[in-house]
């Protein structure tokens, strides 16, 4: 849902809305896990309505600084490569379906 969020609302509006609404679904029934809702949703969102902007360079950015950080702790220095090859290929392709999303509007 986070990337239709921040395509219909953007990247201001659609942020707020998802962090407005995991933290109420916070309030109404705790969990232990409530970082990956209230902070990580939003972030998504925020991401997802630069990209749909046309805004890529903000996204590689943060990919990279979560790529680096996970190789910075020693589980991610442990565990295999396969593990993230998901999050690799879509740092590797943000920029050309960026560019080439604009290019046929």
């Amino acid at each position: 849902m986070e990337p239709i969020e921040g395509i219909i609302l953007g990247p201001l509006a659609g942020p707020l809305s998802a962090f407005m609404g995991s933290f109420i679904a916070r309030l109404i029934k705790p969990d232990e896990y409530w970082m990956f809702g209230v902070i990580a949703e939003p972030i998504g969102v925020l991401f997802a309505g630069l990209l749909a902007e046309g805004k890529w360079k903000h996204s590689i950015a943060a990919y990279s600084m979560m790529l680096a950080a996970y190789f910075m702790h020693p589980f991610g220095r442990m565990l295999p490569l396969w593990t993230i090859l998901d999050v690799l290929l879509a740092l590797i392709l943000i920029y050309p379906v960026s560019k080439n999303r604009h290019e046929n509007l």
